[in-house]
């Protein structure tokens, strides 16, 4: 806590700005006359909570999420949230969950300080929980640490879970992704996962990050296959228009992971953008000999771990959306960047002027090609809280422009009632619709 003393040396520092990371200070307790802002940031399990220990109650009563705002205080004595970030909470380990939302914490500040220093402004903030599922849990949180009991409750049934987690891994794959089709002509429903078809790989590799070129030869299918404990790699596989699998290979391979090799036609070329953000790079690939001869055309970006780069073309630019993992030990999931281009090919790729665009693991990381419906333009988002990969939303494009973005979310694909537990790529042609999803599936 900061006392009287600590308030006054802080107003008589004449700060532009000042941030103070723990609970309410004394300085808000009473009038106060400095004339610039004052920052606090909010760790709770929902927003309006009282704070505790940042990630605390998350982990302990195994919340979906970690909320994290800044508040601003103004000399005036109102207050208003201008930022915030919403990360998948680690139930395994409290050290784990709050090193996560430390790290994350300084990045919204960092991110939120550049902002206002370029001279943007930071819009309120309305947060909302992350999912009904979670708003449940939520509300049963007390404001209150936990007691002697509670705590030891807490503890048996955390290495009851773990206990479970290890023996059932000695007999099965927790997430063994495989692929699921359907006719794009089927008057079934797109987002109902019971009317797919699986294909399922060997035991030993899975499949996942499917993307699809249709032609009269049948159904082309890009996508990431990894053996168990090794790195992925770029396959296709060529289906006939029964799903039938007519030829597998492999078209491109690097000593590093490769995955979600994302596809766009232009000037009647093919291109590919598989992720290699362990490389570094945001690599384009030209497809020579299609569909299984591919060369290295371009660098677009690097010296950054750039996650499931997506390109759409609208208003005659090119717009690369990725997720951005700013360290090693930074969430790849909930930092949503945009770059933009005049020419695929030969154009300076320049970063969106409110980089990050979004700072949240529910609606941020791509899940496959934005797609024109209607008239609106859409995009296919990773849910990825409770974890990474756990369904797909669609989201309509509101505004996109150099300045601004802004999209909602109209519906997610239904998992309800299906051996699929999670699913993170969903891509169609006119005669085909694919996704991926996480199965349990026995090792022997």
């Amino acid at each position: 806590y900061l006392n009287e003393n600590d308030s006054k040396v802080l107003i008589n520092l004449n700060a532009d700005l000042i941030i103070y990371p723990g609970k309410t200070p004394v300085i808000l307790n009473r009038p106060f006359e400095f004339n610039n802002a004052l920052w606090t940031i909010n760790y709770a399990a929902t927003p309006d909570a009282i704070n505790l220990m940042p990630g605390y109650q998350e982990w302990f009563y195994s919340c979906e999420a970690n909320f994290i705002g800044i508040v601003q205080h103004n000399p005036d004595s109102t207050k208003r949230m201008i930022a915030s970030r919403q990360i998948r909470a680690l139930h395994f380990s409290y050290n784990r969950n709050l090193s996560a939302v430390v790290l994350a914490t300084a990045e919204l500040i960092h991110t939120s300080v550049e902002k206002i220093i370029s001279g943007k402004k930071l819009p309120e903030v309305n947060p909302q929980t992350v999912s009904v599922d979670s708003k449940t849990a939520k509300q049963k949180i007390p404001a209150k640490s936990p007691n002697s009991v509670q705590l030891l409750i807490g503890f048996i049934k955390l290495f009851i879970r773990a206990g479970i987690r290890f023996v059932a891994g000695r007999f099965y794959h927790a997430e063994a992704w495989s692929l699921f089709y359907k006719s794009s002509v089927s008057k079934t429903p797109w987002n109902d996962l019971n009317q797919y078809t699986p294909l399922l790989p060997p035991k030993d590799k899975i499949w996942a990050d499917p993307f699809i070129i249709s032609d009269a030869n049948g159904n082309y299918i890009f996508l990431e296959e990894m053996t168990y404990g090794g790195k992925g790699r770029i396959i296709c596989m060529h289906l006939n228009a029964k799903g039938e699998t007519l030829n597998v290979q492999s078209v491109i391979e690097k000593p590093f992971h490769l995955s979600y090799p994302f596809l766009i036609q232009h000037d009647e070329t093919w291109y590919m953008i598989p992720e290699s953000s362990e490389n570094n790079t945001v690599d384009l690939y030209e497809c020579v000999g299609f569909p299984y001869q591919w060369k290295l055309r371009k660098n677009l970006l690097s010296g950054i771990k750039a996650l499931d780069s997506t390109i759409v073309r609208h208003n005659k630019k090119f717009w690369l959306f990725c997720t951005v993992q700013s360290h090693d030990c930074g969430s790849p999931n909930d930092a949503l960047h945009i770059y933009f281009s005049e020419d695929l090919l030969n154009g300076e790729w320049k970063p969106h002027r409110n980089n990050p665009v979004m700072l949240d693991a529910y609606n941020a990381r791509p899940a496959g090609n934005f797609f024109m419906y209607e008239g609106n333009l859409y995009r296919p988002a990773q849910i990825c809280i409770p974890d990474y990969g756990m369904n797909i939303g669609l989201n309509r494009v509101l505004e996109l422009t150099e300045d601004t973005y802004r999209e909602e979310r109209i519906t997610r694909l239904n998992l309800v009632e299906h051996s699929i537990y999670k699913v993170h790529t969903f891509n169609f042609t006119q005669h085909f619709t694919i996704v991926d999803g996480a199965l349990r599936r026995f090792k022997f």
